[in-house]
């Protein structure tokens, strides 16, 4: 292991250390849009597709998880004109995916997948906060400025 990695973790090996940074990558996140329900031109999204423009022209591969309704598609496409892309949008939500799916029919580089993505393959119940609804999540929470949760 590095040694300077080696002393960061030494250093910050304490309950209060690993609260504290704890905290703060919660903070990052929120800056950065995770989990804030940002729009894809106010979260970190568009900053990572400025410095894909800026690199050296080759294939892309974009996966677009809890692509809702294809907002960031809209942005990809609309920023990354004329690049070699490869599009995989990926939304469980039976109403949202229908709007992705009947936007992104005329696209051949757009693959849209009715499933969620995570860390443990199996089935979820999808939370949300109307029927017919667009805004769900595989986790149960009160949605801010909402008249009601998550059903």
């Amino acid at each position: 292991m590095n040694p300077l990695f080696r002393l960061a973790a030494k250093l910050t090996g304490t309950l209060f250390c690993q609260r504290a940074l704890g905290r703060l990558s919660l903070v990052f996140d929120h800056l950065i849009g995770v989990g804030t329900g940002a729009g894809a031109m106010s979260s970190g999204e568009s900053i990572a597709l400025d410095t894909m423009i800026r690199m050296p022209a080759s294939p892309y591969t974009i996966f677009d998880v809890g692509a809702n309704r294809g907002q960031y598609l809209r942005l990809v496409l609309d920023r990354l004109t004329g690049m070699d892309l490869s599009i995989h949008c990926f939304e469980p939500g039976s109403t949202a995916f229908q709007h992705l799916a009947e936007y992104a029919r005329a696209i051949p580089i757009v693959q849209v997948n009715r499933v969620a993505l995570g860390r443990e393959e199996g089935t979820a119940r999808l939370y949300y906060d109307r029927t017919g609804s667009t805004r769900s999540s595989l986790s149960r929470r009160q949605l801010s400025g909402a008249e009601s949760g998550f059903d």
